[in-house]
């Protein structure tokens, strides 16, 4: 059990970057930017040094592909993409659910398309989390981040900050 001190840090943590993303989509109409400076913001604060927006392409294409992102490489990028209901990124995609998986090399649903988000080494599991970013009628798209499970990781934590960033991106991408 995690310590009452250690509840409240991340609490703390957790607000903070509630308030630093809700201020950055308040101050920018570039949505690319405005996507990344949010995801760069989440692997500061939240040890999650791997995460992307997936979408479909704004010309309506039946495939998802990776918008923004941190922690891939340009390459890697270029290699994300998967169609509705594929893996897990393109089931909570057609869903709408979002799913944690506490580590990656454990699941066959897990489908790496991009190279970047893989099993982890002899130090640890990689625990994948993904959530939809969803207005009031559709699912515009998915976010996805990668931590290291470590200690007293708590993963539903994790896919609650995220929901919430998920549910604040949406907003601004409709």
């Amino acid at each position: 059990m995690l310590s009452r001190v250690t509840i409240n840090e991340r609490s703390q943590v957790e607000l903070i970057t509630v308030y630093e993303i809700c201020r950055i989509l308040g101050t920018s109409l570039d949505i690319a930017r405005t996507f990344r400076s949010a995801l760069n913001l989440l692997a500061a604060h939240m040890d999650m040094p791997r995460a992307m927006i997936v979408m479909p392409p704004p010309e309506g294409d039946v495939q998802l592909q990776v918008h923004s992102s941190v922690g891939l490489s340009r390459e890697q990028e270029q290699r994300g993409h998967w169609n509705v209901g594929e893996g897990v990124i393109g089931r909570v995609y057609a869903t709408g659910m979002p799913v944690t998986m506490p580590d990656v090399a454990q699941t066959t649903e897990f489908v790496d398309r991009t190279g970047a988000f893989g099993a982890g080494g002899a130090d640890g599991m990689l625990a994948f989390i993904v959530v939809p970013l969803k207005t009031e009628s559709s699912v515009v798209g998915v976010l996805a981040a990668q931590r290291e499970v470590r200690g007293h990781a708590r993963l539903s934590d994790d896919q609650r900050i995220l929901t919430m960033v998920a549910t604040l991106l949406a907003q601004a991408a409709s």
